[in-house]
């Protein structure tokens, strides 16, 4: 479970107390590999994306849109993060 922590602080902006929230172990763990992983697929669907657009405009070949599977096999620690966290990677590309 996530430790809060309070601030006497206030904030500017609505003159209430400020708080924070610090994960333990496992969650930073967990959120690590989570967002190594997406961060992972992103450059990876950008990289393909960008060459299918050099190529397009090269030969004229219609551009093709990598889906998740292929990097699946590719990369096998994909497997093991939230495919939900990874969907939205595709979507942001």
């Amino acid at each position: 479970m996530p430790v809060f922590i309070h601030c006497e602080s206030r904030c500017c902006l609505c003159d209430k107390p400020r708080s924070s929230v610090v994960p333990n172990d496992k969650q930073a763990a967990f959120f690590s590999i989570s967002l190594g992983c997406v961060r992972k697929r992103y450059n990876l669907m950008l990289n393909d994306r960008i060459e299918s657009y050099k190529r397009s405009q090269e030969i004229g070949e219609t551009m093709k849109i990598p889906t998740p599977a292929q990097y699946k096999n590719d990369s096998p620690f994909l497997k093991e993060v939230d495919s939900l966290a990874l969907a939205n990677a595709q979507l942001h590309t």
